[in-house]
């Protein structure tokens, strides 16, 4: 049964995910870069830890994503990817492209993305990713069968719905208010075909 972490984004991490990521550098330290990707659970081809952190909107993901960079950041010097699905989903109506952005990103199908400008509502500025850094990635539709299987730690966030939805509108008020039940009801089918709350090593609870 996957355990299930109760915490909140005003709390320090709780010892058991920072025992994780802890877990997650100790192997990579332990492996010659040349042999590590074979060596850990996810065969990552970034030859460094990779975490992916779904969930629905309003859940933590963000919160939890920085702590845990913090976190990697700490047990290894070197700079930390915190990687966000809204950075290029394509729109209000664009999650189940940016899974697969995600998914390129992460099997080393690409190596960059266009941001979204959600002020114009149209593609922006070229980012590309470097290579050999930790990444978290973050973001309702990040986890999948393929992203889970290059990727060393999956987490499914979740919380109460009148919650969610009390935190989407503290944040984004109403800018998302109209949109809402569109994002809802993708993430629903994001749901139904990934799975990725089953796809999950944990469940944190916020």
């Amino acid at each position: 049964m996957r355990p299930v972490v109760r915490w909140h984004e005003d709390d320090a991490l709780p010892p058991y995910l920072v025992h994780r990521v802890m877990q997650i550098c100790h192997r990579w330290k332990d492996c010659h870069p040349s042999t590590a990707a074979a060596a850990v659970d996810g065969r990552t081809r970034w030859n460094a830890p990779v975490i992916v952190i779904d969930g629905r909107s309003g859940s933590g993901k963000t919160s939890l994503a920085h702590q845990l960079a913090a976190a990697l950041q700490a047990q290894d010097p070197s700079d930390v990817q915190v990687l966000h699905l809204d950075s290029w989903y394509p729109g209000w109506d664009g999650l189940e492209e940016g899974t697969r952005i995600t998914e390129q990103l992460l099997t080393g199908a690409r190596g960059s993305w266009t941001q979204w400008d959600w002020v114009r509502n149209r593609p922006g500025r070229t980012v590309s990713l470097i290579p050999g850094r930790a990444l978290v990635v973050e973001g309702a539709g990040a986890l999948t069968g393929s992203t889970a299987a290059v990727s060393d730690l999956r987490i499914w966030v979740d919380a109460d719905p009148r919650q969610r939805y009390r935190r989407a509108m503290d944040r984004d008020g109403d800018s998302y208010r109209p949109w809402w039940q569109m994002w809802s009801r993708q993430e629903e089918r994001h749901l139904a075909r990934h799975r990725p709350d089953l796809l999950a090593d944990l469940v944190v609870w916020t």
